[in-house]
């Protein structure tokens, strides 16, 4: 009897440090981006205007609201790189393997989709205000997957910062989107940039924070 209790507490024992494991686990990969998802990366249009200019000055700025939905929450961004003078951003882009159900029944799909490369398509807009919009379509992507989740690396080239209020990532699922992207199409949007924040009935400005570029990313 006494082996049986003692066999009993130590499977008890290993349960409940196996179910911590697995709670500090999941709130490791809550918001964990690994290194090679949101490092830099050099597009030829950014080379070119590095070679040309000599430097290149780049910012980012903290997303205040870093999720497409606030219910829901599918698709996260993080690690905004901007360079105005070179008309360029860069931006990481995740979402669950669970987040696929709820794609399916927006589009309605017959099957729920794989968590795979190229499910989704996305495309940067940028307003200036007063309904005014510029659009961009990425110069550079890169998926990978880790663990439950699939990161997406983007670029977008010739992006003018002009008068710029703010700046979204619109999200399309592949076999809609056909080169049309229209607002019914669009399975969600995330705000990755805003010229000031309202505070109050007030307009506070929302200035970008310099950004370090990695001398091993630098063309020669």
């Amino acid at each position: 009897m006494k082996m049986f209790k003692k066999i009993l507490a130590l499977g008890l024992t290993l349960c409940l440090v196996a179910l911590c494991a697995a709670v500090i686990f999941r709130i490791y990969i809550a918001d964990h981006y690994p290194a090679e998802t949101t490092k830099m990366v050099m597009t030829d249009a950014l080379a070119e205007k590095y070679r040309a200019a000599g430097k290149l000055e780049a910012y980012t700025q903290s997303i205040r609201v870093p999720y497409d939905d606030n219910k829901e929450g599918s698709f996260f961004a993080k690690e905004l790189i901007a360079l105005p003078e070179a008309e360029h951003l860069q931006i990481t882009l995740r979402y669950n393997e669970s987040s696929l159900k709820t794609v399916a029944a927006f589009y309605g799909l017959a099957a729920i989709p794989t968590m795979e490369e190229g499910l989704f398509r996305y495309r940067l807009c940028v307003s200036t205000g007063d309904e005014n919009y510029r659009y961009y379509e990425s110069s550079y992507s890169k998926e990978s997957s880790r663990y439950f989740y699939q990161y997406t690396k983007l670029a977008f080239d010739g992006v003018d910062f002009t008068d710029a209020v703010w700046m979204r990532v619109e999200i399309y699922y592949d076999g809609e989107y056909e080169g049309k992207a229209t607002k019914e199409k669009m399975f969600g949007a995330i705000a990755i940039y805003e010229a000031y924040v309202s505070w109050e009935e007030q307009q506070i400005a929302n200035p970008l924070e310099p950004y370090r570029i990695p001398k091993e990313v630098l063309p020669e």
